[in-house]
């Protein structure tokens, strides 16, 4: 019986010794043909965004360049670039691949896809971008609609793609608009409107303010925008839900000498009794009986936290960041500089056609962040597989969280 244990223990092992050394031989010939038929179908791709090319040269990236950029190749005939490119929408764990050609005056030619995995077609989004340059002012984002980040991904690509190559020294930056400066400047004022897809998400509202041409309210209620003239001079005013007003000009500088009348007319304007309640009524729902709340002033934060209170050595922040498909409401507790609550009215996960049958341990995820502090709370805690845009929203919450914390525990 102990020889023939002996002698199944030898069978077996050299049964996988052949397999190995099978498999060892398949991929040394396999591997240099997949790795000769992916170079065959970069240089392909080049040839297409540039088709009058004679010849490609594969120019070195410079340091630091964004990971997008996976090559950067040089026509020698002198007709432009080919860049290859690599990104995520955040829904499929396959990149989406393309390679942009790119014309000495900096305007794109061509935009050739090589992988596209997602379930929502681009539709001709892509070939919009065909003629711009670095200030991609005739992209058409109205085109990707249904797509809409898997369509930030690539545009994001793109501008890292032009950049590089401006960076190099191939091209010269664009000229942007009037709209795309206002834009830039809108989203770094009030950044708490801003999604997880780097846009900022506001509604125009009918608010009648002298020397104001223009106001918008956060989608989220974290805020206003307001943009009007002052002596002469095109500005941008964000009002926070917080009761923090800041002014801007077109260079984005901050403008400290505006009329106090003028910016009080805006701080006016801007209704924000919805959004008090619903902080409140947050609070109150993970309060313990008897607990006497403070209601604390944090006058200059433009980030998703609204409302801050405390009760005893207890902080408590209410948040309001964008989710898949709608505004979360996030409640959080630091005492001593360690979470203490954390709370989401509704479900974490917003169902949608992208998560069907999606499961979440809600309880053992809540458990995962409590007791943490600004530094062991990780990205693999806060992460959620299969759902992206929510666990960002959770680390946009708690990040703004803890940057009010440190300002008003320490007051």
């Amino acid at each position: 019986m102990k020889n023939d244990g002996i002698k199944s223990i030898i069978v077996l092992g050299s049964i996988c010794l052949v397999v190995a050394i099978l498999l060892s031989s398949i991929n040394y010939v396999t591997a240099p043909i997949i790795a000769q038929s992916a170079d065959s179908a970069v240089k392909e791709s080049l040839k297409k965004v540039l088709p009058d090319a004679t010849d490609f040269e594969e120019m070195d990236l410079p340091d630091g360049s964004p990971e997008t950029v996976t090559g950067v190749y040089k026509d020698k005939g002198g007709s432009g670039y080919a860049v290859t490119l690599s990104t995520s929408s955040s829904y499929s764990q396959s990149p989406l691949t393309f390679t942009l050609g790119v014309g000495t005056d900096g305007k794109i030619t061509a935009v050739e896809i090589t992988n596209y995995a997602e379930t929502k077609d681009f539709g001709s989004y892509p070939q919009s971008f065909v003629g711009s340059d670095s200030a991609l002012a005739g992209v058409d984002e109205d085109l990707a609609t249904g797509a809409t980040y898997s369509a930030t991904a690539f545009k994001n690509a793109v501008s890292d793609a032009v950049s590089v190559l401006i960076t190099l020294g191939g091209v010269n930056e664009g000229e942007k608009t009037e709209e795309q400066i206002t834009e830039e400047i809108m989203v770094a004022s009030l950044p708490g409107a801003v999604d997880s897809n780097g846009k900022i998400r506001l509604t125009e509202t009918d608010v009648k303010i002298e020397g104001v041409t223009s106001a918008f309210k956060a989608d989220n209620g974290v805020g206003y925008i307001f943009i009007g003239e002052y002596n002469g001079s095109k500005l941008i005013c964000a009002v926070s839900a917080s009761g923090g007003v800041a002014v801007y000009d077109m260079d984005a500088n901050v403008v400290p000498d505006v009329d106090s009348a003028f910016v009080e007319n805006m701080r006016l304007a801007a209704d924000f009794s919805a959004i008090v309640e619903k902080d409140a009524q947050a609070v109150a729902n993970v309060l313990s009986d008897g607990d006497m709340l403070e209601n604390i002033e944090i006058n200059d934060h433009f980030g998703v936290v609204t409302g801050a209170y405390k009760s005893g050595e207890k902080y408590y922040f209410v948040a309001h960041p964008f989710g898949y498909s709608d505004t979360m409401t996030i409640t959080v507790a630091v005492e001593n500089g360690v979470i203490s609550t954390f709370r989401n009215s509704g479900e974490l996960i917003q169902k949608s056609e992208y998560y069907e049958g999606f499961e979440l341990d809600e309880k053992a995820y809540v458990e995962g962040i409590i007791g943490k502090t600004e530094e062991t709370l990780t990205d693999e805690v806060v992460l959620i597989s299969g759902a992206t845009i929510t666990a960002n929203a959770v680390k946009t919450s708690i990040g703004d969280v803890f940057k009010v914390y440190k300002e008003v525990s320490a007051k």
